[in-house]
């Protein structure tokens, strides 16, 4: 990874824990990357997922505000897929 991203771009690892098809705690692996840092690296990416998390229910349960935007994606000539997310300010 260090030939495609320099400290400036704030790339790290993301550990993903979650419980799996047998009940059983697992993770994963991922490569990160900040949004502003792949902008700034004006690349066009390979969107794999997109997804908006919601933050503020009202009362009947529906969502009215989402607080965090998550993507996973492609950078071409990097064989990882990567993450990243965009928290509200």
């Amino acid at each position: 990874m260090s030939k495609h991203f320099t400290p400036e771009h704030k790339f790290s690892i993301i550990i993903h824990l979650f419980i799996d098809d047998s009940g059983n705690l697992a993770y994963a692996e991922y490569p990160y990357l900040p949004i502003k840092s792949l902008i700034k690296m004006d690349q066009q990416v390979e969107v794999v997922y997109w997804g908006m998390i919601p933050y503020v229910w009202d009362s009947d349960g529906i969502v009215k505000e989402y607080g965090q935007v998550h993507l996973d994606f492609w950078i071409p000539n990097v064989s990882d897929e990567f993450c990243s997310s965009l928290l509200p300010n």
